[in-house]
């Protein structure tokens, strides 16, 4: 079970606790670096997604990461601060859902702060994010990439998971979300 004893702050500087969505079902989202088109239609489609199904207890929570190499795309460009991610959703959207501060998702690959240099593997700046960790542990599925959607139902009763390459308006998922409300 997912514990709910988390608190995380969001890029306007606000805290978030994990105990006001004990009863309501959970869409947690490692929000990707690059920004693209790819990034605009993740983001868009989850804001509609919530919007559409928030009067049935459905709750998006953005957690952005930048735990993946961005090699497949040299030349595109990726916040670097955390001011740098809100501005740019700011600029773009409504924003009708929490996101968070950057965090590490997974233990995969390096972490980076633009706040400071590149950290090693095993120091303290590279642990987990607590709620991730929880949630890797209950579904046994590890983080493997940007934009990996992982459903909480309500009192933590169970979890589900997306992969990164469906929106949240692909039909399957709409159908995930139908069948769990």
């Amino acid at each position: 079970m997912i514990r709910y004893n988390h608190t995380f702050t969001t890029l306007q500087g606000d805290t978030v606790s994990l105990t006001d969505y004990e009863d309501k079902t959970l869409l947690v989202v490692n929000i990707g670096h690059i920004l693209t088109e790819y990034f605009d239609k993740q983001f868009s489609t989850l804001e509609t997604l919530q919007d559409t199904y928030y009067d049935r207890g459905l709750r998006v929570l953005g957690f952005p990461a930048r735990n993946f190499d961005d090699d497949l795309m040299p030349d595109a460009v990726a916040w670097t601060s955390n001011n740098q991610l809100r501005e740019y959703i700011e600029s773009k959207f409504t924003c009708n859902f929490p996101v968070m501060q950057e965090s590490n998702v997974s233990e995969y690959m390096g972490w980076y702060n633009s706040e400071i240099e590149e950290v090693e593997f095993g120091t303290e700046a590279n642990v987990v994010n607590t709620l991730y960790s929880q949630l890797v542990q209950v579904s046994n599925i590890k983080v493997t990439w940007n934009w990996e959607k992982r459903f909480v139902l309500p009192y933590a009763r169970s979890t589900g998971f997306i992969g990164t390459f469906t929106y949240a308006d692909d039909p399957e998922l709409i159908s995930y979300v139908e069948s769990i409300l």
